[in-house]
């Protein structure tokens, strides 16, 4: 991984451990403060910074499994679960009534999907998604995402043809 890139990763993981580390100190620890309350904090506060601007992330697995693992440790902080509580990560969503995060980032992919195929053709977001390179191809070695592939696995986890996605919202 490129230096630059791991730099910009510890950049942006240092507000939301800051955040983390001050709640849990302050907040999660304190036992006469609502569970209910502690939650709405946490998702008002630590997943809106955690995931803005996830709409248009690229994912891979691996950066999907660090996010949720992130996730379910700040859960189960706030629900007071040990490491040695065999309790399964479906488990302490229901018991939070909480969305796992991969369902989270792709409820607001498909809302900025869809917010960008009404645009018009001539808007920058439109003709970034829905255009093609004139000359040019992809190299047949492992190729890293692109955004396009991963709406297309979402709308087919969806039970949505892509094709008909692209052709009936393009005026």
């Amino acid at each position: 991984m490129p230096r630059l890139m791991m730099k910009s990763q510890h950049a942006l993981a240092r507000p939301v451990c800051r955040m983390v580390g001050y709640l849990q100190h302050r907040l999660w620890s304190d036992h006469g403060i609502q569970l209910s309350t502690q939650f709405q904090v946490y998702i008002a506060v630590v997943l809106s910074t955690l995931l803005n601007g996830c709409e248009t992330w690229t994912q891979y697995q691996r950066h999907m499994k660090l996010v949720d693992q992130f996730h379910q440790r700040c859960l189960r902080k706030i629900c007071k679960l040990s490491w040695t509580d065999t309790v399964a990560n479906t488990d302490v969503l229901d018991l939070c009534s909480i969305f796992s995060v991969k369902a989270m980032i792709m409820h607001a992919q498909l809302r900025w999907a869809g917010h960008v195929v009404r645009m018009g053709p001539e808007r920058i977001p439109n003709a970034l998604m829905f255009g093609k390179l004139s000359s040019g191809k992809r190299s047949r070695e492992g190729q890293q995402k692109r955004y396009k592939d991963v709406l297309h696995a979402i709308l087919k986890s969806y039970g949505i043809a892509p094709q008909s996605f692209e052709t009936t919202w393009i005026v």
